[in-house]
Formats: structure tokens, C-alpha cells, sequence
């Protein structure tokens, strides 16, 4: 989180970072976020892409990850490098 915020430059102040939370606790973050980012070329489908995606949030995630299965570019989410 610490690599993020330093190349997030000025927008730095608003990046949320969180560990993994109980339902309970992420289901009311989830419904008031713009999105969700899920940079990762390890996890293949994580849970928090379809719980984003089951709230209706956009999700980004990384292309070669397989979140492209249910990630259309542009329609449902963004896809990067």
C-alpha cells in the first residue's frame, strides 16, 4: 500500500487501503465506493472481485489474471498491464 500511495502523488490522501474484513464490515464500504482495484498477477479470481462486481462497483484489475472471465474492458470494468 505504501508503493501505491507514493506513485499515487497527489491523490495519494485518498487511497483506502484494508486488511481483510468480516462481511459485516466490507458490505457498507463496498456500497459507498466508486470502485474497486485488484492489481494482482497472482490471485486468479479473487472473492472481493465478485462481491464488487455483486454490489455493482466497478472493478480494475490486471490483464493475465484471469479476472478477465469476468471482467469485460469498458462495459463492467477496466483492465490494465
Amino acid at each position: 500500500s505504501e508503493y501505491v500511495r507514493e506513485k499515487a502523488g497527489k491523490a495519494a490522501e485518498r487511497i483506502i487501503y484494508l486488511p481483510p474484513l468480516r462481511h459485516q464490515l466490507l458490505y457498507p464500504i463496498l456500497q459507498h465506493a466508486f470502485a474497486v482495484v485488484l492489481p494482482s498477477h497472482v490471485d486468479n479470481l479473487p472473492n472481493a472481485s465478485f462481491e464488487a462486481m455483486a454490489h455493482g462497483k466497478i472493478v480494475v484489475g490486471t490483464r493475465g489474471s484471469s479476472i478477465e472471465q469476468l471482467v469485460r474492458n469498458g462495459e463492467n470494468g477496466i483492465l490494465v498491464k
